[in-house]
């Protein structure tokens, strides 16, 4: 530098028109010193204490009103994530616009860069914990479903949980009941492992039925099986499919007495009732 230019120090004020930092003489700088003195105009810079709780309260407050967007379901849509990501920037303009109008009017300093960065750590912990939660449900209703339900069936209602309503409701439903004929008499002669040998080969063929004509299976007891159509997913034609259900049990078990009688099986012969009203 010239000689006279020595005294010369860059100062955080910019030019307008070129946007260049000025330089300002070492003498005005110890005269604004001396005026902000004067004046009792200083820099007030928050707290820690103040910084943390923000930071705590950004990062936090952002992963809790991401969680609840989910709702009870917890299935990810697109809405919610674009109303996820509006609120993000929602808060971060907001926060930069308070710290700039406090500095401005008031001459208050916060920390922008920590908070700032706390409330997308909430965002991306929010995002991980919906997967998570959405994954375990997914995981939840498979595992809950799949030996009662069609998979077919079971995709639709992670697709949809929302067609789960707990606590039940009244829905017109079509059931089956079915039963061996004689079966007290047949199971005195046979042990157990035979008897449940041709009761497990017999269980599985009508399970397999009621899952291909869209039934849910309720439960086994003993010989009996009961099954119903229209719920947990619905559809109208519940009774058509109900009836075809029965029908094509009745011509397997035809198929089954057939080769069981060549086996030395005892022959079977079931019972079907049918019903459709509200459940």
């Amino acid at each position: 530098r010239m000689p006279e230019e020595k005294d010369l120090f860059p100062v955080a004020i910019k030019e307008k028109k070129t946007g260049k930092r000025n330089l300002m003489y070492g003498v005005e700088i110890h005269a604004n010193v001396i005026q902000n003195v004067l004046d009792n105009n200083f820099l007030t810079q928050s707290s820690p204490a103040v910084d943390i709780c923000i930071i705590i309260l950004f990062c936090f407050g952002t992963f809790f009103i991401l969680t609840r967007l989910k709702g009870r379901n917890f299935q990810r849509t697109f809405t919610s994530e674009l109303i996820g990501i509006a609120i993000v920037i929602i808060v971060v303009s907001g926060f930069l616009f308070c710290s700039f109008y406090l500095f401005k009017h008031y001459n208050y300093i916060t920390i922008i860069s920590h908070p700032t960065l706390a409330i997308f750590v909430g965002y991306s912990g929010g995002v991980v914990y919906n997967y998570l939660t959405e994954r375990k449900q997914k995981t939840l209703i498979k595992n809950l479903f799949s030996h009662y339900l069609n998979p077919s069936v079971i995709n639709e209602l992670v697709l949809h949980p929302e067609k789960i309503r707990l606590g039940g409701e009244r829905r017109e439903l079509s059931v089956l009941f079915s039963d061996i004929a004689g079966f007290t008499s047949i199971s005195e002669k046979y042990s157990p492992e035979e008897l449940i040998a041709l009761l497990n080969e017999y269980l599985s063929e009508m399970t397999r039925i009621i899952f291909e004509t869209s039934g849910t299976l309720d439960k086994f007891e003993g010989d009996a099986v009961m099954a119903f159509w229209g719920a947990p997913v619905s559809f109208s034609d519940h009774a058509v499919k109900v009836c075809h259900a029965a029908i094509v049990m009745q011509k397997e078990v035809k198929k089954m007495r057939e080769q069981w009688v060549q086996e030395g099986k005892p022959a079977l012969r079931i019972r079907i009732g049918v019903n459709t009203g509200e459940m």
